[in-house]
């Protein structure tokens, strides 16, 4: 996200809590199906793509001591 890149996350976790700002499609990264899908939703949904890519470059990095 750093780059300004929507991604595809985890939905649990520490993960799901820096992805709940925005830039991620969050799904069951343990399951390959889930995460066919959620590539698949984001080749087919050119506006969650450029909606996800606008939050994701949005977003400030965070440091140490933020």
């Amino acid at each position: 996200m750093v780059q300004g890149k929507a991604c595809v996350c985890a939905d649990h976790g520490a993960v799901a809590e820096t992805a709940s700002a925005g830039g991620c499609l969050m799904t069951n990264t343990s399951s390959i199906n889930a995460l066919s899908d959620a590539l698949g939703t984001l080749l087919r949904r050119p506006d969650l793509l450029s909606q996800l890519t606008s939050d994701a470059k949005r977003r400030l990095p965070r440091r140490w001591d933020d």
